[in-house]
């Protein structure tokens, strides 16, 4: 055996002291894909214990009715609603419930209320209507010549009507429980597609008032 030049071999016999080698580590099949498994499923576990995964219930406030609720686009003041058995424009029965209040917007621009399901406004019914139930329509103003789309800046409040439809089903009650929901204004886009521009999104902060209900007479036909 031919040894390199600067190594030296060292032909004495190897003392009995010596520890025989370790043979490498040879893990299972099993452990190396069972064992991270293990270990997320208890993590998972400890999160679920803690209740990290639950609705965060510190996200709802509840305000009076007539109190101002900042919704950071609009400034809502909800105080009353109708509810009326009608015929609607199908010629189905169902329930009209008309919310009234004010509006105003704090902002530089002229704003509309947010609808859809990440909209500002949804009326919640109640059993056995468990659903949410988005904005139909809504109105801004008083009178033909005042009524607007949109609610000019300034901060000044305008009158507000909301218009909500359930099905005959319902019940009327004594109240009736509206949420409102922040918006924020920031981008959303993916990737930067939208080039960075800021437009309103729904938000995380929520709100309930819960408003006294008058029955209106029938208009079905």
């Amino acid at each position: 055996m031919s040894v390199p030049p600067g190594v030296w071999l060292d032909e004495r016999p190897l003392s009995r002291s010596w520890p025989e080698p370790v043979p490498p580590l040879q893990v299972p099949a099993w452990a190396r894909i069972g064992l991270p498994l293990l270990v997320l499923a208890a993590l998972v576990a400890a999160v679920v214990g803690f209740g990290g995964l639950e609705q965060r219930r510190d996200q709802v406030q509840v305000v009076a009715p007539g109190v101002p609720v900042d919704c950071k686009n609009l400034v809502f003041a909800l105080e009353s609603a109708t509810v009326q058995r009608a015929t609607q424009w199908d010629d189905s029965i169902a329930w009209t419930v008309r919310v009234h209040g004010t509006v105003s917007n704090p902002n530089d621009e002229p704003l509309r209320p947010r609808d859809g399901p990440s909209g500002n406004l949804a009326l919640v019914p109640g059993e056995p209507l468990a659903t949410v139930t988005e904005l139909e329509g809504y109105t801004i103003g008083e009178g033909e010549d005042s009524v607007r789309r949109a609610v000019p800046p300034g901060g000044a409040a305008f009158p507000l009507e909301l218009e909500f439809v359930l099905p005959e089903e319902f019940t009327p009650r004594d109240v009736i429980h509206v949420g409102l929901v922040e918006s924020e204004f920031t981008d959303n886009s993916v990737l930067d597609i939208g080039g960075g521009e800021k437009t309103w999104n729904g938000g995380d902060q929520a709100y309930s008032v819960y408003l006294p209900v008058t029955v209106l007479a029938e208009d079905v036909y």
